[in-house]
């Protein structure tokens, strides 16, 4: 048998390789310092029956397989879907925070009421790019999480907008006091209903969610609901539907004039280095609402221009 550099990893070694290879340790058991074979000029001449199998430990041997427990490819530890020689602190620390997570009960709860909800899409719609924490974290505590603070005791336990129906996070997804908001939204994801809470509350459609520009849009308008129904109840005011609105296109443009910014710095980066930029990439941000063409130049979809005309007339109304 010989050793060369075409073979630099042979899966089979003779107890003459053993004593005559190069190497950077000695062979121990299984957990000892792994040995690395080294391709040397030297044959070795061997017999059949000398071979035997070893077993390979984060790139290197550790010893004769029949001789060495356990075999990484073949064990696993714990629910960690790794070879054992490539698990890591990082695995570590999941497999054992899994023994002891458990489900959040808002998970539970809008399952009762709304069926099956894909939480991998869901989970996805908090991402940055066209949003920023801001923008998504109100509605992930106060709606995913169900940790707004709701009408009980002295105060009577009515919805603050209506006035018709008991206060819950799952009524404001269908409450007829923001039904205007509602109806606008419709312009940009093309709902069918005003009152499909599924879509108002989650963003869901279908078995997935609204694309992730139209989803920002969503948050947008949750993130000047929330504070608009704190304000309604501790001043005794009226719900004001379109200054929800008009709030919300006020921070899209805000985002929108941000994010050209930053294409902006990006073709300045890319001709530095006589790149040519990938402008696709910022396209999944705000899929459903704009595009970003091959020259860096942001065009709204027809649906999102007429969404902004409505929402900043001056004569809108409640």
């Amino acid at each position: 048998m010989s050793s060369s550099a075409a073979n630099p990893r042979p899966t089979m070694l003779t107890d003459a390789d053993m004593d005559d290879a190069e190497v950077l340790a000695p062979i121990g058991a299984a957990g000892a310092t792994p040995t690395i074979p080294r391709a040397t000029d030297q044959n070795i001449h061997f017999q059949p029956l000398d071979v035997r199998a070893v077993t390979w430990w984060n790139g290197g041997v550790v010893g004769v397989s029949e001789a060495t427990f356990p075999d990484p490819e073949r064990w696993r530890l714990a629910d960690i879907d790794k070879p054992l020689d490539k698990v890591g602190v990082r695995d570590l620390t999941r497999a054992f925070a899994r023994t002891i997570a458990k489900e959040p009960n808002c998970k539970r709860k809008w399952e009762e009421i709304m069926g099956d909800v894909n939480w991998q899409a869901v989970g996805k719609r908090y991402k940055q790019g066209l949003l920023t924490p801001a923008d998504f974290g109100t509605h992930y505590k106060c709606i995913v999480h169900r940790q707004f603070k709701l009408r009980r005791g002295e105060g009577g336990e009515s919805c603050r907008v209506c006035g018709t129906q008991k206060e819950t996070v799952q009524h404001f997804g269908s409450c007829g006091g923001m039904k205007k908001i509602f109806q606008s939204l419709r312009t940009i994801d093309k709902g069918s209903r005003w009152d499909d809470d599924r879509m108002n509350l989650m963003g869901l459609q279908g078995r997935g969610v609204v694309k992730r520009g139209v989803s920002a849009i969503h948050m947008m308008v949750w993130k000047q609901i929330i504070p608009e129904l704190v304000r309604a109840d501790s001043s005794g005011e009226k719900f004001k539907c379109s200054a929800v609105l008009k709030r919300a296109a006020r921070r899209y443009i805000t985002r929108e004039e941000a994010l050209q910014v930053t294409i902006k710095l990006y073709k300045q980066k890319c001709e530095a280095v006589c790149r040519k930029p990938d402008m696709e990439r910022f396209n999944g941000a705000i899929e459903g609402i704009a595009v970003v063409d091959e020259d860096g130049e942001l065009r709204r979809e027809s649906e999102l221009e007429e969404w902004l005309r409505e929402c900043q007339d001056e004569e809108m109304t409640d």
